[in-house]
């Protein structure tokens, strides 16, 4: 039976008991063997590996199935606090809260789900040494760095939670320890008593971390060593040699004395350690502390020649031992530097590689304890090493020092740029602002990025870092409209800078779209068109082509301005698109290209006097090409080759034809087709306009079961085609029915009010005329005096006076408003006035 799910007396308590010691030596050095079982080298082994969510996964399915066997229950626990523990002390800073969360959390359930078993003691010490695990490791990141006091509080809050706990549960088990004696239940008397050994050891390991926290020399921490060095006094006259705990408290013992000054002290404790024949890991850290002796006392030689004994023993390597490699080194190299020697490269050569050996070995939570130590022993006298100074950015940013590392990283960049090595400066440079970024200071994060870009404008992630920049800026923009011209500034600028390169299509269509906001319709849709065909956003670049332009040619339209040059224009930009050079259409069709094909279409059809049969020909081969064309873009591409056709006197009957099999289409599309043919009737003549207008009320009619979808304006749209095909198809009556409801309903609308004059004076009848002269007369009301509605309401007012005959009303009315300064220069109408005055004369 696999021993997780077997009861506890198939293992002897001395290796359950082991599991407390892991945490705390995983921080100072590695692991002692544990029991040789699967489950627990399996879960070593990816621990090892740092398959911490893997070993996470192992423990808590087990723990599920564990069911009523506290024994492996508790095993198991333990494995899961050493397992969350590794896992937050190898990952970066920001994201090991929520490790540490869970691993409490798991002691505390444990422990109120087995209030008076006395296992409960083991998960407890090891949620105990959880938090001082915690404690030590926030410490060491502050060791070597020169942070306020008010830097240490994190460190010194966890700390003394831990000497809390631990104090807390020694009590208890003093009391616990009299009441097991000769129980056979649970942990025995013996079994607790070794406990509060090992309990009473790390608590002395707790206070030699509260020492190192406050400042050397000082009385907090000579009364803190002096305490922890009781403690482990305490422990060995409680322990036999014998006892697995007994080599580790004497090395601790050696470092309280060194750490206190007493070296000699200190040196006769190692030698009387290494003389007792200890285990391979004690016997390398006893190696390092050796070591250690001999950098304080100032003798690194001596230091490097214990070191020199080599860094493993059988095969087995030690992180503390590799450490003292590296101090040692940086201690010879600090030497050389103060003498002057030319061995002094050397040593920090030496220096550099053993981190990248100590990561290989031990992972990231020694390399970022080996890079502080290179940085801040090498870094402010390192000869403007370049190295170094990329090391301290990293080791800043890792420890979540953001400003300092966005300061370093910028140092190293400039002297990476000064050196001529473009594409680490670069590198750098980018870092600084992506850390910006992170922060969300984006105004900083735009300045960064763009410097970077332009720094080294010829590395190949130099414009990624440049539109990076711009989407900084348009965070800023979101909070500060006032800085636009910043963003649209950085626009251009990477437009000028890499016109090329695939980041500048992305530039064109964030530039297009402020510009489309701006009302800056030209403008929008010449930079849409910019956009390369092998973008990702090429169709969606032509629909926002295709929509302003759409706009534009319409408000030139709707202000009366000439506009057939633009609108010709604007035909061949999107044709352009479409046909080679010898005006061809393409053989292979995408999706950007039939949006091209439809908006070169429109312009033709709405736009562009004579370009029906320009604008039929190029939906029909559009449409003759097949493929895998959207059965949407299909039905829209008919619904617009109708109007086209519509409008072409000779192919009238095709148009039809189309219409009929239109029936099935959406209510946009279909309004979309009566808007062309709304704009064929207005480009043809008399006969065209007839002909056109039954097309017209044949797609009003197909429309008419979906009108509910249309929005209001739809409607209206709808309703005035519908009045306009009547009247061009002689149905005046139903026409003047449709106009007066449409007046009802729109009772503000100038341009419908003209309308329905106009096509009142254009009646055969004298009561047609009569109606006419009243709604000119109403639209000349609701006109601003001297505009052009203005004028056109007292041309036709005078008109209609002339056909009822009362000329001399229509001449005083004219002459009024000649005499009326300034008169009629200048006006839309002067020419019509002074014509229709001289027949009234």
């Amino acid at each position: 039976m696999n021993f997780l799910l077997s009861g506890r007396r198939d293992v002897t308590f001395t290796s359950r008991l082991a599991w407390t010691l892991v945490l705390t030596i995983m921080i100072g050095t590695s692991a002692p063997a544990l029991a040789d079982r699967y489950d627990d080298q399996y879960l070593d082994g990816l621990r090892e590996r740092r398959l911490f969510s893997l070993a996470e996964s192992f423990c808590l399915q087990r723990l599920q199935a564990a069911g009523n066997a506290i024994d492996a229950e508790c095993d198991l626990t333990l494995a899961l606090l050493r397992t969350y523990a590794a896992h937050a002390i190898n990952s970066p800073r920001e994201l090991r809260e929520p490790i540490w969360q869970k691993a409490h959390a798991a002691a505390q359930d444990f422990a109120a789900r087995h209030p008076a078993d006395a296992e409960r003691f083991l998960v407890l010490v090891q949620d105990a040494l959880t938090t001082l695990a915690r404690g030590e490791l926030l410490r060491q990141e502050l060791e070597t760095r020169s942070a306020a006091g008010t830097d240490k509080e994190p460190a010194l809050e966890q700390i003394l939670l831990a000497v809390n706990a631990l104090e807390s549960i020694d009590k208890e088990l003093t009391r616990e320890i009299p009441r097991r004696a000769g129980s056979r239940e649970g942990l025995s008397d013996s079994e607790l008593f070794a406990l509060q050994n090992n309990l009473r050891y790390q608590l002395a390991r707790a206070h030699r971390n509260l020492a190192l926290c406050y400042e050397e020399g000082t009385a907090n921490q000579v009364n803190s060593l002096q305490q922890a060095s009781g403690m482990l006094t305490d422990v060995l006259t409680r322990i036999g040699e014998a006892d697995p705990l007994y080599g580790n408290v004497q090395l601790d013992q050696v470092v309280c004395l060194r750490l206190l000054g007493d070296l000699d002290g200190a040196q006769r404790l190692l030698t009387t350690l290494q003389s007792s024949s200890p285990g391979v890991e004690l016997l390398l850290r006893a190696r390092a502390e050796a070591a250690r002796l001999q950098l304080d006392r100032q003798k690194p030689e001596l230091a490097y020649a214990e070191i020199s004994r080599g860094r493993n023993v059988g095969g087995r390597l030690s992180a503390e031992l590799d450490f003292a490699h590296l101090e040692t080194y940086l201690a010879l190299w600090k030497k050389a530097q103060e003498e002057n020697s030319d061995q002094t490269p050397g040593w920090l050569a030496k220096a550099k590689a053993m981190v990248e050996q100590i990561e290989r070995a031990h992972g990231p939570y020694w390399r970022r304890r080996a890079d502080r130590l290179l940085v801040n022993t090498a870094g402010a006298g390192g000869g403007g090493d370049l190295d170094i100074l990329v090391r301290q950015a990293d080791r800043l940013y890792l420890e979540g020092a953001f400003a300092e590392a966005i300061t370093a990283y910028d140092q190293a960049g400039r002297q990476a740029l000064a050196a001529g090595s473009d594409e680490q400066a670069f590198l750098l440079l980018y870092r600084a602002g992506l850390i910006e970024q992170k922060q969300k200071h984006y105004a900083d994060a735009a300045l960064r990025l763009r410097a970077a870009a332009l720094a080294t404008p010829e590395q190949p992630q130099a414009p990624d870092a440049h539109l990076l920049a711009a989407h900084s800026a348009a965070q800023v923009v979101a909070a500060d409209p006032a800085s636009l011209p910043a963003y649209l500034d950085l626009l251009e600028e990477h437009l000028t800078r890499w016109p090329e390169k695939p980041t500048a299509d992305k530039a064109r269509m964030w530039l297009g779209r402020i510009r489309e906001h701006q009302h800056s319709w030209s403008e929008a849709m010449r930079i849409y068109l910019e956009v390369s065909p092998q973008a990702s956003d090429y169709a969606s670049a032509l629909e926002a082509a295709s929509r302003c332009a759409k706009t534009y040619l319409a408000e030139l339209k709707a202000a009366g301005q000439p506009y057939d040059q633009q609108a010709e224009n604007t035909a061949l930009q999107f044709e352009s698109l479409l046909l080679d050079e010898q005006q061809r259409l393409p053989t292979t069709w995408t999706p950007a290209l039939r949006e091209a094909a439809i908006a070169a279409a429109r312009i033709r059809l709405q736009h562009s006097a004579g370009g029906q049969a320009r604008a039929s020909s190029i939906l029909e081969g559009a449409l003759a090409a097949g493929g895998d064309a959207d059965p949407a873009w299909r039905t829209s591409a008919t619904a617009l080759l109708v109007a086209a056709l519509a409008a072409q006197p000779s192919r009238l009957a095709e148009a039809e034809k189309m219409l009929r099999e239109l029936a099935d289409a959406s209510p946009q599309e279909l309004l979309e087709m009566v808007s062309g043919l709304s704009a064929a009737a207005e480009a043809a003549g008399p006969q065209g306009k007839e002909r056109i207008a039954g097309l017209q009320l044949k797609a009003a009619a197909l429309l008419a079961p979906q009108r509910a979808k249309l929005s209001a304006a739809s409607q209206s749209m709808l309703d005035l085609v519908q009045a306009q095909a009547l009247a061009a198809g002689g149905n005046r009556d139903q026409a003047a029915q449709a106009y007066t409801r449409l007046i009802a309903a729109n009772p503000r609308d100038g341009g419908l009010q003209e309308e329905y004059a106009a096509f009142l004076l254009a009646g055969a009848d004298r009561a047609s005329w009569e109606q006419a002269l009243l709604q000119w007369r109403r639209v000349g009301q609701g006109s601003r005096p001297r505009t052009d509605r203005w004028w056109r309401a007292k041309y036709n007012t005078a008109l209609a006076m002339y056909r009822l005959g009362d000329k001399a009303g229509a001449a005083e009315l004219i002459q009024y408003l000649k005499a009326t300064p300034p008169g009629l220069d200048g006006s839309s109408e002067q020419t019509a006035l002074e014509q229709l005055l001289k027949l009234c004369q």
